[in-house]
């Protein structure tokens, strides 16, 4: 297939300019060139699309200042402000029309209307303000430092009461009428919604968007938390927390915030989603096509693509029983019989039994409970430690006998010997493998 050659055409940026492709490497690799001649190279074209690339020598604070001096917005308490000092968007001056001078706030509160002229409103009993869903509420009781801070009843113009409201919630306009459905925060009450830990949690209690009750399907209740926001828990990105859990971190919640949703093509070429992520053994899968949920299972697994895929694990082991070779912790073992899927029924030449998987099998590694080369063995009556491997396959340990106390190197197999104990292996002779 041919790619497509974008040269010569023209996109506007989010600064207003127009930029122009001059040179199309491919998606990843454009060169543009800006309206004031700024050439800027290695662009991708999704960058261009949106507008979001960066001209070097364009001045954007100058070209903000310049489009928002003298802007005018209706504010909250009822006044028009102006702005007459643009510095940047966390500093600003603005001028209410009674002549108050506000220095050092914040763009944003200017347009959302939260800017409060103190010669005119205050929070008292009988002060109107003028909410998001558009109506105007008066205050008609104060409740001094509750909670931690000062709280009050409002009511609405169609006579809805709202009580224990915070007054700067009433001063920004976030309180909400139970009512009235408001476009910008809307009627909330009732809403439910998965947090990331897979918990159901429903909004009891909506005040306003930075003091709301939730209630976890285990009755779990955790009251004064926000709707939405980026640096706090909050309901829109479902990272409420129930405290009844064991895991709070801030890490798994990133995690899990990035991994659910996920999704890849298991090896039967069907869609497998992340539906719930613990941790990196611990996460719940869904196949689309099917509707089958796997649970518990591990995130290696959902990047090989083998979940959801029982036949591609039903390999015919059969032929397997029988086969002995000798393991990593120097015991032979034998093949007896072969379970569901990948697993097999192994015994050791000492008696011992395990399961294990077909690949652990295949690799020697060691399934046994009593020696191993990881850590100190109690094993025939020694405390056992492995030191190495000789060149002919031997593994050695350091071995110390729990009775006499003596000391000797000695092989998994001789240990047996030293204690009378002979191998139970039908084929013990034989050796599969290496």
């Amino acid at each position: 297939m041919q790619k497509k050659d974008r040269t010569g055409e023209t996109y506007k940026a989010v600064n207003g300019q127009a930029m122009t492709i001059i040179a199309y490497t491919n998606a990843q690799d454009i060169d543009v060139r800006f309206e004031d001649g700024t050439v800027v190279r290695g662009v991708r074209f999704s960058s261009i699309k949106r507008g979001n690339v960066h001209n070097p020598n364009f001045d954007y604070k100058e070209a903000d200042r310049k489009e928002r001096l003298g802007q005018t917005v209706m504010q909250n308490c009822g006044m028009e402000c102006i702005i007459i000092q643009y510095n940047n968007a966390h500093d600003i001056t603005v001028k209410f029309i009674d002549g108050k001078v506000l220095e050092h706030k914040y763009y944003a509160d200017f347009l959302a209307g939260k800017i409060i002229n103190p010669n005119t409103r205050k929070y008292i009993v009988g002060s109107r303000w003028k909410a998001f869903n558009g109506q105007w509420m008066t205050i008609i009781a104060i409740h001094p430092m509750e909670k931690g801070c000062n709280t009050c009843d409002v009511r609405f113009e169609d006579g809805t009461i709202v009580k224990d409201v915070n007054v700067s919630c009433v001063g920004k306009g976030t309180v909400a009428n139970p009512n009235v459905r408001s476009l910008r925060l809307g009627n909330h009450m009732g809403e439910k919604k998965m947090n990331v830990n897979g918990q159901m949690m429903e909004i009891i209690g909506y005040r306003c968007a930075h003091d709301i009750d939730v209630r976890f399907e285990d009755g779990t209740i955790v009251k004064g938390t926000s709707y939405s926001g980026s640096n706090h828990p909050c309901w829109i990105d479902g990272t409420i927390l129930n405290p009844s859990l064991p895991w709070t971190s801030n890490e798994m919640i990133r995690k899990a915030r990035q991994k659910i949703g996920q999704q890849a093509k298991n090896k039967l070429g069907q869609t497998m989603t992340i539906i719930m992520w613990r941790n990196f053994s611990d996460m719940d899968v869904r196949i689309e096509e099917t509707g089958q949920v796997f649970e518990h299972v591990w995130e290696n697994s959902f990047s090989r693509g083998t979940i959801g895929t029982p036949q591609l694990h039903l390999k015919d082991l059969s032929s397997l029983v029988g086969e002995t070779k000798v393991m990593s912790n120097g015991l032979k073992a034998e093949i007896t019989d072969t379970g569901d899927s990948d697993n097999l029924m192994v015994l050791f030449e000492d008696g011992e039994r395990v399961v294990m998987s077909h690949e652990a099998w295949k690799y020697g590694r060691c399934g046994h409970h009593s020696l191993c080369r990881s850590r100190w063995s109690d094993y025939m009556g020694y405390k056992a430690k492995f030191i190495t491997e000789d060149k002919k396959g031997s593994v050695l340990y350091k071995c110390v006998d729990k009775e006499t106390g003596e000391r000797s190197l000695l092989t998994a197999h001789q240990m047996m010997e030293s204690r009378g104990k002979a191998s139970c292996l039908k084929n013990g002779s034989i050796e599969v493998g290496s």
